[in-house]
């Protein structure tokens, strides 16, 4: 790769710099632009999306986790292995040497500690509440209310999506935040065939 670095060479002043172009020495034409700055992005977020390779530690390991899970579903199907499932068999079903207390898939895990039934159970809760979510917000006339739908229905969509790739929901904290998400969403939704002008 090629480091390039910026220097302001005026005291007393403050550069900025939000974009670089890639130019063709022959034909001028910008070959990449690159952001240099992201508007609602924190730094530290682009570089780690932009790290990410199927050779990093953390995802080959992760990619491991849910190998591995997927053998302990397949000999506990129905009703899964029970709380600590996942700890008390992975080293029987593990591809390569770790040690890991948590599968860092939330969903995995509660799929191999529930089982199938229990987490087709959880599936058609989210669904259901989706659904009702989706039913509330076309009916929703007031933007206060739409608004506070937005922000806790995005909530619970991102603590999920990160809960894939983490073990966030092992911890009793982060747990009880989301599930309380989930009963402020609830008690905003309508679940009669009324309009819905406020809340």
């Amino acid at each position: 790769g090629i480091k390039i670095y910026f220097q302001n060479v005026y005291s007393n002043t403050k550069v900025e710099y939000l974009n670089a172009n890639i130019l063709d020495l022959e034909t001028s034409r910008i070959v990449k632009k690159v952001p240099l700055k992201y508007k609602y992005l924190g730094e530290s977020f682009v570089n780690r999306i932009q790290n990410i390779n199927p050779g990093d530690n953390s995802l080959t390991a992760r990619m491991l986790f849910n190998k591995d899970g997927l053998k302990i579903i397949k000999e506990k199907p129905i009703l899964g292995a029970g709380g600590g499932g996942w700890l008390a068999m992975y080293q029987k079903h593990q591809s390569s040497p770790y040690s890991t207390k948590l599968a860092h898939n939330y969903l995995l895990q509660m799929w191999i500690e529930i089982g199938t039934v229990g987490f087709i159970i959880f599936l058609t809760l989210l669904i259901f509440l989706l659904m009702y979510f989706l039913k509330t917000f076309k009916q929703c006339e007031d933007m206060n209310s739409k608004t506070m739908l937005t922000g806790l229905g995005v909530t619970i969509l991102i603590m999920l999506m990160h809960a894939i790739v983490d073990f966030d929901m092992s911890l009793p904290s982060y747990a009880i935040v989301f599930w309380v998400i989930i009963g402020l969403l609830v008690s905003q939704l309508n679940f009669t065939e009324d309009k819905i002008s406020k809340f």
